[in-house]
């Protein structure tokens, strides 16, 4: 069967019946032009100083957020008698930090239990997310609407604690 279904009464040829999508106006189904010109049109461009200020603003405000992780991984590398110096570069440079971590700490086997957990979470997630949204795909049933929303906003939604 094509697009256009066609009824042909006894011995003649009838016009094809129009499809619900040939009702919507042109500028519904027209596609959007990609021409630079066009989408530039009816827009002013910000005064060079306002991009440049813009620019500054957010060098500075990026510093700001990454100066304290910076911060952060220096000290890592400083002996405990130079962590609050507020030099970036250590004079000594040492990792007794992380051998002594370690050593203190079961580390790998914490590391070991988030790998098992992340894997089996995405597998989990992954196989159920693979069934529901082929039953949404293959199947029509009353309120499939309102599940599917529902679904979703689960999805989007960060778990209550």
């Amino acid at each position: 069967m094509t697009d256009l279904d066609v009824d042909l009464p006894a011995g003649g040829v009838a016009a094809p019946t129009p499809r619900r999508d040939a009702a919507l106006p042109a500028a519904v189904t027209a596609v959007p032009s990609t021409n630079i010109d066009d989408l530039r049109k009816g827009r002013r461009r910000p005064a060079k100083a306002t991009r440049v200020f813009a620019w500054i603003a957010l060098a500075l405000l990026g510093v700001v957020f990454i100066y304290p992780f910076i911060w952060l991984v220096s000290a890592s590398f400083k002996p405990r008698s130079e962590v609050f110096d507020n030099r970036l570069i250590p004079e000594t440079f040492t990792f007794d930090n992380y051998v002594e971590v370690w050593q203190e700490a079961p580390l790998a086997l914490w590391l070991l239990n988030t790998v098992i957990v992340t894997v089996l979470a995405a597998v989990t997630v992954t196989l159920s997310s693979a069934m529901v949204a082929w039953g949404f795909a293959y199947f029509r049933f009353r309120g499939r609407s309102a599940l599917f929303a529902l679904v979703l906003a689960t999805m989007m939604l960060p778990r209550a604690r």
